[in-house]
């Protein structure tokens, strides 16, 4: 990286700490359902590990907000969406969501897979932060996989996330 600074072939100027063979394996399949459903899994220990206190209202209406912010940057103002959030608003307002340390970047491709030991790892932590909602880490890796299949239009992503989807059911219900 270093080298790399110096050709000026990065600009980020920004020290940074890298390793090499940190793990061994492989990345994550986004393609294999098995595989998706086990990184789930490793991201629900995680945040059953890391619980904190619940959600309170101020913090609930900021991520409400902050969704919307969001969603508007990238999908058509009027879209099918905003069901969407005021379902979500209204899930968080009447159930419990407790706190949780958040990855900040759970990717398929950040998932490290050891076949030989049956064993995944979650690497690049850069992102992380010690308390957030415990939906981003859940979200992101979820949108990113749905993003990375052969069709990811608006249309399939709708229909994959309201359940229409035999496929992505399976991994819904977990």
């Amino acid at each position: 990286i270093n080298e790399l600074r110096e050709n000026n072939k990065i600009n980020d100027k920004e020290p940074r700490l890298s390793f090499e063979n940190w793990f061994s394996g492989r990345m994550l399949n986004p393609n294999d359902q098995n595989e998706i459903i086990k990184a789930l899994e490793w991201i629900f220990k995680f945040q059953i590990k890391t619980k904190k206190s619940k959600l309170d209202n101020e913090e609930i209406e900021n991520e409400v907000n902050e969704v919307k912010v969001d969603l508007d940057k990238y999908i058509p103002k009027n879209s099918f969406y905003k069901q969407w959030i005021i379902d979500y608003e209204s899930y968080l307002k009447n159930n419990p969501v407790f706190k949780t340390a958040e990855h900040g970047d759970p990717s398929f491709h950040n998932f490290i897979i050891d076949t030989s030991k049956d064993k995944m790892n979650l690497i690049d932590w850069e992102n992380f932060k010690e308390e957030g909602n415990p939906m981003n880490d859940f979200m992101i890796f979820t949108f990113r996989s749905i993003l990375f299949q052969r069709d990811h239009s608006l249309k399939t992503i709708k229909r994959k996330l309201e359940g229409e989807d035999k496929k992505f059911n399976r991994i819904l219900k977990i």
